[in-house]
């Protein structure tokens, strides 16, 4: 049943905050010795990715088996990407040239689905504080998209400021440790790619988005929508 997407996506969020919470008390200090051995050797820092910033240890990184039957009957794989597209960050959707834009490739092109970066960004202005957001911005991109028939891919990917936790991020020429936007904070562009300071925090956001969507757009139309929980959060 494909209303179960907004539902997996909390309790993978869900999950997330349940081993947080688990090895808080002596899990950072054993990933930093852990680091500190290994710096001797393996050091990964010459492997940092330029636009994600520098990479984040932590010790909530899970391991994984996977298993994969080839005598079952294998299962349909549907191409939902072939009519969707990326579109930069979200907020170029508030403009008029960009849903001009939009429009046109639905008309000639036949595009049906959207994924663009930075949809929690601050030039959002989504968290406005802990426990305070605004869909406002959200509701305008989505809402266009919609009446075009459109469906949105929702990329969940940086983090509001309000969230982020920039103590593992370097200090520069003395003054205090700043967070890290992706591609350089090119202006309007405000990426943060640090984890969240407690993932409690990121839980709520996430499920008071997910409770926000199903209500102003109903079940049935989110359980169409993909979810995407972004590789650089999974990896902070």
């Amino acid at each position: 049943m494909r209303h179960i997407a907004v539902v997996v996506l909390v309790a993978t969020i869900a999950a997330a905050t349940r081993s947080s919470a688990t090895s808080s008390a002596g899990g950072r200090s054993s990933t930093r010795s852990t680091s500190s051995t290994s710096s001797s050797g393996d050091d990964d820092s010459s492997t940092a990715d330029p636009v994600a910033g520098p990479p984040h240890r932590s010790s909530l990184a899970p391991t994984a088996r996977l298993a994969v039957d080839l005598g079952t009957t294998p299962a349909p794989f549907p191409h939902f990407w072939k009519r969707s597209w990326g579109s930069g960050h979200a907020l170029m959707g508030t403009r008029a040239d960009w849903q001009g834009q939009l429009r046109l490739a639905v008309a000639e092109l036949g595009l049906q689905g959207l994924r663009m970066h930075g949809v929690l960004d601050d030039d959002m202005s989504v968290v406005n504080d802990k426990g305070m957001y605004s869909w406002y911005n959200i509701d305008r991109v989505y809402d266009f998209m919609l009446s075009l028939n459109v469906r949105p891919v929702v990329e969940l990917s940086f983090m509001p400021k309000y969230l982020a936790n920039c103590s593992d991020c370097p200090s520069k020429d003395g003054n205090p440790r700043q967070c890290f936007y992706a591609f350089g904070d090119p202006g309007s562009y405000k990426g943060l790619t640090q984890p969240p300071q407690d993932f409690a925090d990121w839980y709520d956001l996430i499920h008071a988005l997910a409770t926000h969507l199903t209500e102003r757009h109903g079940l049935a139309e989110v359980s169409q929508w993909h979810f995407e929980v972004h590789l650089r959060l999974l990896i902070a």
